[in-house]
């Protein structure tokens, strides 16, 4: 699963993930992701993960979508979920170097430039996020 964050600015929260990480080093990646643990919903799983990674525990998460996660290393179903923060937050350092705020438009344009590095993950969810964000308009 997956959540993205955005602030009142419309910037969406990505993290860079820790160099000592064995999947997609000092990459950036969704603002939270993680595992479904057994017999945990995908919504509970989003707000554990939002409090472990993050330090916050969102006030609304709101479902966007479910979608088919395949990429050669993982076969998995996904949900993606956004939520808004604008406070202090207090990112775990062991798996995440770093937190970067972005706009639509940067991470358009990086993905179309390839100047950033973003997990295969990030992508396939954030292509997901977009579409139902145009048919939302």
């Amino acid at each position: 699963m997956h959540v993205f964050v955005f602030n009142t600015e419309k910037q969406i929260l990505l993290q860079q993930r820790s160099l000592q990480v064995d999947y997609y080093p000092g990459y950036f990646d969704a603002s939270v992701g993680a595992q479904v643990q057994s017999g945990e919903s995908y919504k509970v799983a989003a707000l554990r993960e939002t409090q472990e990674e993050l330090g916050f525990t969102p006030k609304i998460l709101k479902f966007i979508t479910n979608y088919n996660s395949y990429s050669e290393r993982q076969k998995e179903k996904r949900s993606l979920y956004i939520c808004s923060f604008n406070g202090k937050i207090n990112f775990d350092n062991q798996a995440i170097s770093t937190i970067k705020w972005f706009s639509n438009s940067e991470i358009n344009q990086a993905i179309q430039n390839k100047s950033l590095k973003l997990t295969g993950g990030f992508l396939l969810s954030w292509l997901e996020y977009q579409k139902i964000e145009l048919n939302n308009y």
